[in-house]
């Protein structure tokens, strides 16, 4: 019996994964205008999620502490 780390580097395995990376590329490379997007939309998703909201929330929470108007009319603008 083999322990995982030997098995790891098998030649077949290895030739398998090229294979499918082959695969991929082509077909990535054949789809391209659907690839593009769905590459860069959810990172976008991502940075929106995770950035973006996080700060526009930050910026709410400073003019409804900040002096002046306290209120749902003084975040809306």
């Amino acid at each position: 019996m083999t322990t995982p780390e030997q098995s790891r580097g098998s030649p077949p395995r290895k030739r398998a994964v090229l294979l499918a990376l082959r695969y991929y590329g082509r077909q990535m490379a054949r789809l391209r205008r659907f690839t593009v997007p769905a590459m860069l939309l959810p990172a976008l998703g991502n940075t929106c999620i995770f950035y973006i909201a996080p700060l526009i929330v930050a910026h709410l929470v400073g003019r409804l502490a900040g002096p002046g108007l306290a209120g749902l009319g003084a975040a809306m603008p």
